[in-house]
């Protein structure tokens, strides 16, 4: 990808339907400093990102009549191209479309633990950990059923259950890397990780307890320390 004199190209994009950064013209010109495109994936992103297209938003470019596929060199693109610019289709977001409420429990009844029980049994724990802002805070009480347990590193490994809903990611924040697989889906790599399953030290879980459920009787778990 070059232009005449090593400086910026200009591009001119039709786009199928005007896009929702710019919605009352279906052709405009874009601007690329060469350095910033590698792939054409790499181009792919940016228009997504210029013209208020969604992360969801599955976007294709055609250079006359042909498909531009995303892992090729951003070179077949040249000043003064006209580009076409299709919208394949909108990925739906699983957890918009079917959004699981996981009623509230008391963590405060639970026994506190001074060390790990069985594998398999299910604890809750806090953390400490980026929030959406990357900045350290200790999280809200979690969910996890132990998995293992390496008792000479001290290390326990967790399926997270649940988690407070606004620790779901959804749209990517400027330090998560976004870019496109081989066949054109979109794949995110956040900052802060997003894992079912971790790897924590004993130590670093903040007031670890038993998930014990309550008798059918529905007395109550006394508070205390196992």
């Amino acid at each position: 990808m070059a232009a005449a004199g090593g400086g910026p190209l200009r591009l001119r994009l039709l786009f199928d339907y005007p896009p929702p950064g710019s919605p009352g013209c279906a052709l405009c010109w874009l601007l690329v400093e060469p350095s910033q495109v590698r792939l054409v994936t790499d181009l792919v992103s940016l228009i997504r990102h210029r013209f208020g297209f969604s992360r969801r938003a599955r976007l294709s470019l055609f250079l006359e009549g042909a498909l531009l596929p995303p892992t090729e060199s951003a070179r077949l693109v040249r000043d003064n191209d006209s580009l076409r610019v299709k919208l394949e289709e909108i990925v739906a977001d699983e957890y918009e479309e079917n959004p699981v409420e996981v009623p509230k429990r008391d963590y405060s009844v639970l026994p506190l633990l001074a060390a790990p029980p069985q594998v398999g049994e299910r604890i809750a724990f806090k953390r400490l950990e980026l929030t959406e802002n990357y900045s350290p805070e200790v999280s809200d009480y979690k969910e996890g059923k132990i998995i293992s347990w390496n008792a000479d590193k001290k290390q326990i490994e967790l399926e997270i259950l649940s988690s407070s809903a606004g620790q779901l990611a959804k749209e990517p924040g400027k330090f998560d890397l976004v870019y496109q697989s081989a066949d054109g889906a979109e794949l995110i790599e956040y900052a802060v990780p997003q894992d079912t399953k971790i790897t924590e030290s004993w130590d670093a879980l903040i007031e670890p307890r038993l998930i014990v459920e309550p008798p059918v009787n529905g007395s109550s778990v006394e508070n205390g320390t196992i």
